[in-house]
C-alpha cells in the first residue's frame, strides 16, 4: 500500500548544484537514520523530531541526546555512529544539532563521510552530502 498526500518539492542544492531529490532517489542510500539534539532536559525536541518524521524515518531509527553540543561525547550518538553502514543516509534537523564546535563538527563529519562512508542531510538547507562530494562545505556555516 502507497503512501497518498502531497509530493514533496526539493530546491536546488547551492552548494553541490544538485537537487536533493535527484541524489535522494539514486541507489546510493540503504537505511535512513536521525539524529536530534537538544541542549537541556527542558528543552523541547518537537521541531525535529517532526522534521525526521517528515523525511521518514521511523522513531526505532531516530537517537536522541539532551545534552551540549560542545563536543561527541554523547551516548546516543556513540551508539548511532556504530550502527551506521556505508550507503545509510543521516538526516539532522540543521548543522547545529550536529555539533557547536568547528573543529569538531569538521572532524565527524569527515570521520562519517569517508571513514563510515555515510550520506549526511541537513534539512534546515537541503545540503546532501553524498559520494559525489566528501569535503565539509566551507560556507555551511556562516
Amino acid at each position: 500500500m502507497q503512501k497518498t498526500g502531497a509530493v514533496p518539492t526539493y530546491r536546488r542544492n547551492p552548494i553541490f548544484g544538485k537537487s536533493v531529490r535527484n541524489l535522494l532517489e539514486g541507489s546510493c542510500c540503504h537505511g535512513y537514520y536521525g539524529y536530534i539534539r537538544v541542549s537541556s532536559r527542558d528543552q523541547n525536541e518537537e521541531r525535529q523530531l517532526i522534521a525526521l518524521h517528515g523525511k521518514g524515518v521511523e522513531n526505532r531509527l531516530i537517537y536522541m541526546d539532551k545534552v551540549s553540543g560542545k563536543d561527541f561525547n554523547r551516548p546516543q550518538y556513540k551508539k548511532l555512529v556504530k550502527k551506521l553502514k556505508p550507503g545509510d543516509l543521516l538526516y539532522i534537523q540543521s548543522i547545529d544539532r550536529l555539533g557547536r564546535n568547528y573543529e569538531e563538527l569538521q572532524n565527524q563529519w569527515r570521520i562519517l563521510t569517508k571513514e563510515k562512508n555515510v550520506d549526511i542531510c541537513v534539512i534546515d538547507i537541503g545540503v546532501v552530502q553524498c559520494k559525489c562530494s566528501r569535503k565539509f562545505p566551507k560556507n555551511l556555516l556562516n
